[in-house]
């Protein structure tokens, strides 16, 4: 009877110790507890870092130091990401007593027991090990709440927490856009071959070669066919994301023809008045390989002014076509089929301009498409020409 007398009061003294009394004072109420000031530190032990979804992991929970003992502990072990994980099950040590956790399963668990016998130790003490379950591909850090961690002479520890990762399933990577392309430069046409050196596995791709041409192909081929400087760019992506990478005037194309052309428009100069028309010419002064065809816009830079009323091709021209008149700029397309333009001064179309109200304009010429008789393509410069329009001569009115 004397031993179960002495054993309840250990407990007793052991239940005082992790729950003291309060004291009163004539200047209010204080804790009797003392703070113990040592540096100690809760440390959270994963058996593995990453974990497949469904699979389980033990984490242990551990006090580094306890230089007066352990009487007992009160803390929260939580996850930070609750979505991905799971805690499942709680398993105290040997030495515990009194253990008591709150429900689980659970995204974080209370945990509570009493070491009445100092069977804990000083040094590495494991307070608890909780079970986690990966639920979802993702990462979550574990991490302590110390409620209580409380020495045997009364006093109270204040740990720090050092938390710890888990990773559920393999998390995609996003993607790195790379590509190289050979050639970079050449004449037209030129077929350029593209290469994607993408890291991180992406699952599709998206070229844009810079000319209103794309491509989904890993590595394309690609042909230019107009003369031009293109940007290209790659856009890749997988389960982890997309990126793009773009390549600023990375393609140089060449027209084939080296030699300087030019178109003019004549005359260079003119004045009309208001209701007059006059025909104007738009020359190609040279084409050392023959022309093929053409496709350009002729424009008035100030449409109040004046307005196109008529277009007028060459003998030589075929498939000619324009678009609708009387307008501010007409679109113009002819072929040569058989090389009868010749290579000098062709004139390429006649466009008849009438004047609507006094003021003044430039002609000049948008050459879409200018093309030799051997694939290749000309650039040529533009001489605009200028129109004055004047007031009509008003009528003179007979008195005497």
């Amino acid at each position: 009877m004397k031993k179960t007398y002495i054993f309840l009061i250990g407990i007793l003294c052991t239940l005082m110790c992790l729950f003291p009394p309060i004291a009163a004072t004539g200047q209010g109420i204080i804790s009797n507890e003392m703070i113990d000031t040592t540096d100690n530190q809760i440390l959270i032990l994963a058996d593995d870092s990453t974990l497949d979804l469904g699979k389980t992991t033990q984490v242990t929970i551990i006090l580094d130091t306890a230089p007066d003992g352990l009487s007992g502990y009160n803390l929260t072990v939580r996850l930070t990401n609750p979505a991905v994980a799971e805690i499942v099950d709680v398993q105290f040590p040997v030495w515990a007593m009194l253990p008591t956790n709150s429900t689980i399963p659970g995204d974080s668990v209370w945990c509570k027991a009493a070491d009445l016998t100092g069977a804990s130790g000083t040094d590495n003490i494991t307070l608890v090990t909780v079970t986690v379950r990966g639920d979802i591909a993702g990462a979550t850090n574990i991490t302590v709440i110390p409620d209580r961690v409380e020495d045997r002479q009364g006093g109270r520890y204040t740990p720090g927490i050092q938390e710890a990762s888990i990773t559920v399933g393999s998390a995609p990577i996003p993607p790195i856009a790379n590509f190289t392309a050979t050639p970079t430069s050449g004449k037209v046409p030129l077929t350029v071959n593209f290469t994607d050196h993408s890291t991180n596995s992406p699952t599709s791709r998206l070229w844009n070669f810079g000319d209103n041409s794309t491509s989904e192909e890993p590595h394309p081929t690609h042909t230019y066919t107009s003369a031009g400087t293109y940007t290209v760019s790659l856009t890749v992506t997988n389960a982890g994301g997309t990126d793009t990478l773009t390549k600023q005037d990375y393609i140089t194309v060449e027209s084939l023809i080296p030699q300087d052309t030019q178109i003019t428009i004549l005359p260079s100069i003119s004045s009309l008045t208001t209701g007059q028309t006059l025909e104007y010419l738009v020359i190609l002064d040279t084409a050392p390989d023959g022309l093929s065809g053409y496709n350009l816009t002729v424009r008035l830079t100030n449409p109040a002014v004046a307005e196109i009323v008529d277009v007028q091709f060459p003998v030589w021209a075929m498939l000619q076509t324009n678009s609708t008149i009387p307008g501010d700029s007409v679109w113009c397309k002819a072929a040569d089929l058989t090389g009868a333009s010749g290579t000098d001064n062709i004139t390429l179309v006649t466009v008849t301009v009438r004047g609507d109200i006094v003021g003044a304009t430039n002609i000049t010429v948008i050459p879409d498409r200018v093309e030799d008789r051997q694939g290749g393509r000309y650039t040529p410069g533009i001489q605009e020409a200028s129109i004055t329009v004047g007031s009509a001569p008003i009528p003179p009115i007979a008195n005497f």
